[in-house]
């Protein structure tokens, strides 16, 4: 895997509350450490990734040189991210076994899609005309709008955030009424970020989406 998705405001919520702990330079370490992981997976030939994929072993000398850190450190590094649920660790001999399903929502299908997202992931950020006007035609048309990407959005969202304003302000204000109309942020949350539940939001948020819009072109 050569590519994961880095959203700009990635240094709120609960990694906000690591660099509180631990210092700015835990920022540096988290990421270090999720690409990290995120190299050392190959891609299953018949399927997509999934949460039984994110489970990681690494020895401590590894783990070491690539974070730059002293053993005593590493441990403290490791357990605070546990302890804020970033991951999941734990140590036999020598060995740190980790499971990192957050790491999910970061993986695109491929590239073609990567460059999509880049282009809507982001409220706020510059885009120039041509991109804006691919997103207004997005929102425009039901045929137009990937909901699975819509619903891996609003769980990558509600795991950023812990406000239910911050989530719908990350958004944006296209997505916030047939995101309130499912139940918004608090029912997301309540869900597992797992592929069938994945599903079932992208699904809603269709069905909302329609509802809302009564006169456009649907899918």
């Amino acid at each position: 895997m050569k590519f994961f998705k880095h959203f700009t405001d990635a240094d709120e919520g609960t990694l906000n509350d690591l660099m509180n702990k631990l210092g700015v330079e835990a920022y540096g370490r988290y990421w270090l450490f999720a690409e990290f992981c995120i190299k050392s997976l190959e891609k299953p030939a018949d399927r997509e990734f999934n949460e039984a994929d994110m489970k990681f072993s690494f020895n401590e000398r590894q783990l070491r040189e690539k974070l730059r850190i002293k053993s005593v450190n590493l441990g403290k590094f490791l357990g605070t991210c546990a302890e804020l649920t970033l991951f999941e660790v734990s140590k036999v001999d020598e060995k740190f076994n980790i499971y990192f399903p957050k790491i999910l929502k970061f993986l695109d299908r491929d590239s073609k899609r990567a460059r999509k997202l880049r282009a809507n992931a982001a409220p706020g950020a510059r885009q120039d005309k041509e991109e804006d006007k691919d997103k207004e035609e997005d929102i425009e048309s039901a045929a137009k709008i990937d909901f699975r990407d819509e619903a891996e959005k609003c769980f990558l969202a509600v795991t950023l955030f812990d406000s239910d304003f911050k989530v719908l302000e990350w958004l944006g204000e296209s997505r916030k009424p047939y995101v309130n109309a499912i139940g918004g942020p608090k029912f997301i949350r309540g869900l597992k970020n797992n592929d069938f539940e994945v599903k079932r939001v992208a699904g809603l948020l269709e069905r909302s989406w329609k509802n809302l819009n009564p006169n456009k072109e649907s899918a």
